[in-house]
C-alpha cells in the first residue's frame, strides 16, 4: 500500500508470480485497495518464474519513465518517489539513483545511508566486493533497461546484485542519503531458504557466476538458526 499512497502518484504493476488462488487473495481483493481514480494499476498473474521473472514481467507492462521495485513485504517512505524524481530533475544525467534505507520492520535495527562515489570506477570496485545497495531503494530510468536488458532469470538468489553490477559497468549512480524505504526482517524472508541445502547450492552457483562474469567477491552467507 505504500506504493499507492506515494505523494507523487505512480503507476502500479502488481505481479503475482504463480500463487495458488485457493490460498491467496483474489484478484478483486487485491485490486480493491487500488481503486482510486488517479492511480493506474494493473494486476498480472503468471506461472512461477522466480523473482527475476516477476520483475521482467512488470517491466513489460510498465509505461512510466522511471521504474522502482517494491518487494511484497517492504515499504517505501510516502514521499520517496517525489524526492528521487526531484533529484533526477536536478541532474538530467542521472539514470540510476538509490537511497538509504531502514532495516527493518517492525522496529528499526539500523539505518544504511547511501553515498555518491567520486567516480563510477570507485563505485564499481566497492560493489564488486559486496552488495551495499538495497535494490528496493533504487530508481532506474527506463533507458537503462532498454540498453542493458532485464533481470537475469538464471540467477535465483542474487538477481538484484547481478543487475546492479551490470548497471555499474556503465552508469555512475546517484546516492540520496535519506532512508526512503524500510526493509522488513522476518522469518519468512527468501534469505531464510538458504538453510535448505538445495537453495544454498543455487546461491553458490549464483555467486560463482558473479565471480566469473564481474570479478565479484563475497561468499554465501547463511542466516543463523
Amino acid at each position: 500500500m505504500s506504493a499507492k499512497h506515494q505523494t507523487h502518484r505512480c503507476e502500479v504493476v502488481i505481479v503475482d508470480d504463480g500463487s495458488d488462488p485457493r490460498q491467496e487473495l483474489t484478484v478483486e481483493e487485491v485490486m480493491a485497495g487500488y481503486s482510486d481514480e488517479d492511480i493506474q494499476c494493473k494486476y498480472v498473474w503468471q506461472e512461477n518464474r522466480g523473482v527475476a521473472g516477476a520483475l521482467n514481467r512488470a517491466l513489460e507492462d510498465a509505461t512510466g519513465e522511471w521504474i522502482r521495485w517494491l518487494p511484497s513485504d517492504d515499504l517505501f517512505a510516502l514521499d520517496s518517489t517525489e524526492i528521487l524524481l526531484q533529484v533526477a530533475h536536478d541532474d538530467p544525467h542521472a539514470r540510476v539513483l538509490y537511497s538509504g534505507y531502514d532495516e527493518g520492520i517492525p522496529s528499526t535495527r539500523q539505518q544504511i545511508p547511501a553515498i555518491t562515489f567520486s567516480t563510477r570506477e570507485r563505485q564499481h570496485d566497492l560493489l564488486k566486493k559486496h552488495c551495499f545497495i538495497n535494490a528496493a531503494s533504487v530508481m532506474w530510468h527506463k533507458d537503462v533497461f532498454e540498453e542493458l536488458g532485464g533481470f537475469n532469470e538464471d540467477i535465483v538468489h542474487a538477481q538484484d546484485y547481478e543487475f546492479l553490477l551490470r548497471c555499474s559497468e556503465t552508469y555512475h549512480f546517484t546516492g540520496v542519503s535519506d532512508p526512503l524505504m524500510k526493509r522488513r526482517v522476518h522469518e519468512g524472508q527468501m534469505i531464510q531458504t538458504l538453510h535448505d541445502p538445495t537453495e544454498k547450492l543455487k546461491k553458490e552457483r549464483d555467486m560463482e557466476f558473479l565471480r566469473e562474469r564481474y570479478g565479484a567477491g563475497g561468499h554465501v552467507w547463511v542466516p543463523h538458526q
